[in-house]
C-alpha cells in the first residue's frame, strides 16, 4: 500500500480519514463562513460547495485522505474526532 511504501522510505504517515472530517479539521467551515461574509451574493454557491465537499452523503465520506510527511515534523490533522463534523454542522448554516 501507499502508506507502507512511504513508511519504508522513511516518511511518517497519518491514519486514513474521510475527506469531510479532514477538511473540517483543517477549518473549511470557518473559511466558508468568512468567504460568505466577504461575498454575500455568493453565499448559496459557497454553502453548496461546502456541502458537496464535506457532507457524508456527498464527497465527505466517499473520498479518503492519507497524509505523508517528514518524520519528526508537524503532523497534519489527519484523524479528527469522527463526531466533530456532525457537532459542528450548523456553524456555517446558522
Amino acid at each position: 500500500m501507499l502508506g507502507d511504501a512511504a513508511q519504508a522510505a522513511g516518511a511518517a504517515v497519518s491514519a486514513i480519514a474521510d475527506q469531510g472530517n479532514w477538511l473540517d479539521a483543517l477549518g473549511i467551515r470557518e473559511r466558508a463562513a468568512t468567504l460568505a461574509t466577504i461575498a454575500p451574493e455568493r453565499r448559496e454557491e459557497i454553502m453548496t460547495a461546502l456541502d458537496r465537499l464535506t457532507d457524508e452523503d456527498e464527497m465527505g465520506e466517499l473520498f479518503k485522505v492519507l497524509a505523508i510527511f517528514a518524520p519528526g515534523g508537524p503532523s497534519p490533522k489527519a484523524s479528527p474526532d469522527p463526531f466533530a463534523r456532525r457537532a459542528q454542522a450548523l456553524i456555517v448554516r446558522a
